[in-house]
């Protein structure tokens, strides 16, 4: 539906905005986003509400299901989208189960017919830098294809965090008939984080009193990192029919990976960082998500009347896995840790030779409209 037929709050971000502003992560189009919450949980993860919930749908292209783990690993590059789309409020409407808070539509890059090329250089505090290029045009009178790429290292205003980035897509479009249009395209993302957090400081001393450490102050051990690598492919299939009708059937297939060793430090410490515990721990992170969207729209007349009919199918299913390895402290997961290891990273790493925890399941996503419009 267009902007002006959705009864709902719409807040669009454009390409050209994310350019002029240097939105180039998905916290930073969210946090400039009318309604919208971003929660940091520490440096690599964070959680996206409105409305007093959390937002859990986010789609590409329009198609999508729920996500199966709460909160986002890592951030999502907007390097490959041509714009984000945000629509808040309960989304039964236009995206089936859901958290009545927002969905977050990301609209990739399509091919274009004509030759466009652009590359982007920045460079910030920090040691800070990012490159990024995209190319587009057609390959025969039929086929056209874009390919973007960006990486950015650096470092950070907390001590001794690093993060690196790679970012890679591809999308090629083939007329197969005049009103025939094959697309398929992939994409992958590398995120690599070192001596990052796990957890955030403590709020107050033992004599309960609000601490006061500087904006730099960072718990991440020298050994911690948290690496993930997100992939997307997707293959969609359209046709227009002569008598106005139209039909597509999209495949989209996303899977992350994540693998990590963290220190997490918990306790009211003395103004001497005494009292202070070390909790680390090895995590192993996978999902996979795979939908399925089949859909028509055409005219129809009734009472001498022309209507507009929408049939739709989707099938999504989710299964995401996680196993966690703890260290041995004798018997227990955490063990005190020396006041001059608390904020200097010096925690000798551990064997995580103690208890393992693991999740596994599947969820499955069903929807349908038929409705006369």
């Amino acid at each position: 539906m267009s902007l002006r037929e959705t009864p709902q709050s719409v807040s669009v971000t454009t390409r050209t905005e994310m350019d002029d502003f240097g939105q180039n992560t998905m916290n930073d189009v969210l946090a400039n986003t009318t309604g919208i919450t971003v929660q940091k949980y520490e440096t690599d993860r964070s959680e996206y509400n409105a409305r007093g919930f959390d937002i859990d749908t986010f789609k590409y292209d329009g198609v999508g299901s729920p996500s199966g783990r709460p909160g986002v690993r890592g951030e999502l590059d907007t390097a490959l989208f041509e714009r984000v789309e945000v629509i808040r409020g309960a989304n039964g409407l236009m995206a089936g189960a859901g958290e009545p808070s927002a969905v977050v539509n990301f609209v990739r890059k399509r091919p274009t017919r004509d030759a466009r090329a652009s590359i982007g250089l920045t460079g910030g505090s920090w040691d800070t830098y990012r490159a990024d290029g995209d190319v587009s045009g057609s390959l025969t009178d039929n086929v056209r294809a874009r390919v973007v790429t960006a990486y950015r290292d650096g470092n950070s205003y907390l001590d001794r965090y690093e993060k690196e980035r790679g970012v890679l897509y591809g999308v090629v479009e083939a007329d197969l008939t005049e009103n025939t249009l094959f697309t398929v395209g992939y994409s992958r993302q590398e995120d690599n984080a070192d001596q990052n957090m796990w957890g955030s400081l403590p709020l107050f001393y033992a004599d309960g009193t609000p601490t006061d450490f500087s904006v730099s102050t960072s718990t991440g051990a020298d050994w911690a990192f948290w690496d993930t690598v997100k992939e997307d492919a997707f293959v969609e299939l359209a046709h227009q029919f002569d008598n106005g009708w139209e039909g597509k059937a999209v495949y989209q297939y996303r899977k992350w990976v994540g693998d990590s060793k963290l220190l997490y430090l918990f306790g009211n410490p003395t103004r001497d960082l005494d009292g202070m515990f070390a909790y680390p721990s090895k995590f192993q992170s996978y999902e996979r998500q795979e939908t399925v969207d089949l859909s028509a729209r055409g005219p129809y007349e009734v009472g001498g009347r022309v209507h507009e009919m929408v049939i739709g199918f989707n099938r999504g299913k989710v299964r995401p896995k996680e196993m966690s390895i703890f260290a041995d402290f004798g018997g227990s997961r955490f063990t005190p840790i020396d006041s001059e290891q608390v904020f200097t990273g010096d925690f000798p790493e551990p064997a995580f030779d103690g208890e393992q925890e693991g999740s596994d399941w599947v969820d499955r996503y069903l929807g349908g409209i038929w409705p006369p419009a």
